[in-house]
């Protein structure tokens, strides 16, 4: 499973779990009963991940009230947030990455402003350019030639203050 953050054409900054392993007779209109799988285990992480944020934050229910599963493709899963506050996606970006055990990667476009939201919550990272080992399932072929390419960052040695 490939994560990251990133802002598709046309679309708000989202975060995608990517080459997930398929799933029997996979419909995008139909919901997904497998609670083992790839796309149910990260769709709940960044659920959970949203309301954990939203009662630290004291929000009523959730740190975005607006987040829809925009990108439900075979072998992928996305969420947009509908939000321009970089800080709180970037947390809760992270949050996923922790419950997941993957590592966060950053496509370039929107790398600035994650470091720029990185310094204003006090978090510290290095990164590397994002590297992807392993079978890719066909719809993540493109990506794979964007991770190639350089087009993403993945984090690590991340630092968040108590």
């Amino acid at each position: 499973m490939f994560l990251s953050l990133e802002k598709p054409a046309g679309k708000g900054v989202s975060i995608f779990a990517r080459n997930l392993v398929p799933e029997a007779d996979f419909a995008p209109h139909r919901p997904n009963y497998d609670f083992d799988s790839e796309r149910h285990v990260a769709n709940s992480a960044i659920r959970e991940a949203n309301e954990n944020l939203g009662e630290k934050l004291g929000k009523h229910s959730k740190a975005f009230g607006m987040m829809f599963n925009q990108f439900n493709w075979e072998s992928t899963t996305g969420w947009e947030y509908w939000s321009e506050d970089f800080q709180l996606m970037l947390r809760h970006a992270l949050l996923v990455s922790e419950a997941l055990h993957l590592p966060l990667s950053v496509h370039a476009s929107i790398m600035d402003k994650c470091i720029v939201a990185a310094i204003a919550l006090g978090v510290s990272f290095d990164f590397d350019l994002a590297k992807f080992e392993g079978s890719v399932h066909a719809e993540f072929e493109y990506t794979k030639r964007d991770i190639d390419s350089g087009s993403y960052f993945t984090l690590k040695d991340i630092r968040v203050p108590a």
